[in-house]
């Protein structure tokens, strides 16, 4: 390949006069993101999962052979890493007296831990007692919130450890979310405003800012 991939799907685009708001709206990859394409951020993405789904959505678009990825390093991610460990592994000397000392240590403290852990157990007998008299209602306590997109707007979200949703909120979308503690990553943050218990606040950044927004027991967190 004589040019790098963001230069060919730049050139692609500008040759057939398509602006990035109207692949947006009809491929529903945030504009910013189409942007990292086109000028080659690639460690801007959120994840390697996002980087492959939207470039391989955006060369169908512009009708360019996927083929283009099979000659850019950057998108083989898996073949580096073992590149990398076997240059590790050639460079550095295994000790082994040296492994078998940091073992005994791991092994001393881990029954140190133990032993402290034991000799504690009955000043915590009470506490635990007191925790169990909690009502099940105030332990599991849920709070609601919606979120509201004003624009396109890319959202995933997390729901007291588990991930309830990843997806790109339309123009007036919204989407009902619960849970103890929630965790929201942005791709558009100008653009979306959160409403719980009858209040709504927003926006929490630019338009195109990528943000982390914490909620826990129905507080922001900064």
């Amino acid at each position: 390949m004589d040019k790098p991939i963001h230069e060919v799907l730049k050139e692609t685009r500008l040759k057939k006069g398509i602006d990035l708001e109207k692949i947006s709206e009809d491929t529903f990859i945030p504009v910013r993101f189409l942007r990292d394409m086109e000028e080659g951020n690639w460690n801007d993405f959120p994840s390697f999962v996002h980087r492959m789904g939207f470039l391989k959505k955006y060369l169908e678009y512009l009708n360019i052979p996927r083929e283009i990825i099979d000659n850019c390093p950057e998108f083989k991610p898996v073949e580096k890493k073992i590149d990398e460990e076997k240059q590790s592994v050639s460079t550095d000397k295994i000790k082994l007296p040296r492994y078998l000392f940091k073992g005994f240590i791991v092994i001393l403290i881990l029954l140190l831990a133990i032993f402290f852990w034991t000799s504690k157990q009955k000043s915590n007998v009470k506490i635990g007692e007191q925790q169990d008299n909690i009502p099940a209602a105030s332990k599991n306590f849920s709070h609601d919130i919606v979120l509201k997109a004003t624009e396109d707007v890319w959202i995933r979200v997390f729901s007291d450890g588990t991930k309830k949703v990843e997806k790109t909120l339309k123009k007036n979308d919204t989407i009902k979310i619960s849970g103890h503690k929630i965790n929201i990553r942005v791709g558009n943050a100008g653009a979306l405003f959160i409403e719980k218990d009858g209040e709504t606040k927003g926006p929490f950044g630019k338009k195109g800012q990528v943000v982390e927004i914490k909620i826990e027991d129905g507080l922001f967190l900064p």
